[in-house]
């Protein structure tokens, strides 16, 4: 199967990302890494349900993963922890409302 890799790598661009395609017996494994703070999200897609597809399957997930990626960034955060004070963590907002605002990682 011919894969116009430049076709996707468009996409990627436009959300700031660097795309990454592998092909394998299982599926095209699909790497996106954000060209800001190099955070990435992977995912296989199998041939079988690119061959069903009657959509570019391709180009709708590489759409999907860019949109989670900048959404994973506003959620996630790298910084101290306000619980431990370990620093360079990756953290959330707390999810005790007694504690709005402040931030949790991952260990606490």
């Amino acid at each position: 199967m011919y894969i116009n890799f430049e076709k996707y790598k468009s996409i990627t661009n436009s959300y700031h990302c660097k795309l990454f395609l592998q092909k394998s017996i299982f599926g095209l494994y699909i790497k996106i890494t954000s060209m800001m703070d190099n955070y990435t999200i992977k995912y296989t897609l199998s041939w079988e349900s690119i061959n069903i597809s009657k959509t570019d399957l391709i180009e709708e997930v590489i759409k999907l993963m860019c949109e989670k990626l900048i959404k994973s960034k506003d959620l996630y955060k790298i910084g101290r922890c306000d619980y431990c004070g370990e620093s360079n963590r990756i953290l959330r907002t707390s999810p005790f409302m007694a504690d709005m605002g402040t931030m949790m990682c991952e260990h606490c």
